[in-house]
């Protein structure tokens, strides 16, 4: 979904980016991820606004914040198969 987000960024595609961002955010929340879904916020308020002004900033965090909980993720699967 995070993708989805770049490639409505690369098309400059305001609506889009503001859908893919709420996907995400709704995703991220499901693992109280609160950090990532805020930044998932600020991204879909962006596309909402009709501006992609800031987008990149905000995409950028959000990324940040997402493989933060990828890792958490990885690391809970490799010590629940121990």
């Amino acid at each position: 979904m995070v993708a989805r987000a770049e490639g409505a960024m690369e098309n400059s595609d305001a609506v889009g980016l503001a859908k893919a961002a709420h996907k995400v955010k709704g995703s991220v929340l499901q693992f109280s991820a609160h950090s990532a879904a805020a930044a998932a916020e600020d991204l879909e308020q962006l596309g909402k606004s009709g501006t992609l002004r800031g987008a990149e900033s905000a995409l950028r965090t959000l990324k940040e914040e997402v493989d933060k909980l990828l890792q958490l993720l990885h690391g809970m699967l490799r010590e629940m198969a121990r």
